[in-house]
């Protein structure tokens, strides 16, 4: 967020207006969206679809929630995971097996 903030103050909106949009922003639809979390487990929707967005994300999550286990399901339905040689590139990033 500071990054947006950075770019519109530069582009001349003011501070309070930048600060009074960022307070009403939910975020993006399908990165990181909390589908379930109850006890000691937490369900994430992500649409990272390629090798390395898929890796930071996952990466990124596992520092900050320090989970214990880890289950990933990817589908792989979007143009870009079906590109040649990504599966393996998915394995390979993740260090997922077969």
């Amino acid at each position: 967020m500071i990054a947006v903030y950075a770019l519109l103050y530069h582009l001349g909106f003011l501070e309070g207006e930048i600060i009074k949009a960022l307070e009403n922003f939910e975020g993006v639809k399908r990165r990181q969206e909390v589908l379930y979390a109850k006890g000691n487990v937490v369900v994430i929707d992500d649409f990272a679809n390629h090798p390395t967005a898929v890796k930071e994300t996952f990466l990124g999550l596992r520092e900050a929630i320090t989970p214990e286990r880890t289950i990933i399901i990817f589908e792989p339905w979007t143009n870009t995971s079906r590109e040649k040689g990504l599966s393996e590139r998915l394995r390979r990033g993740l260090k997922l097996s077969g």
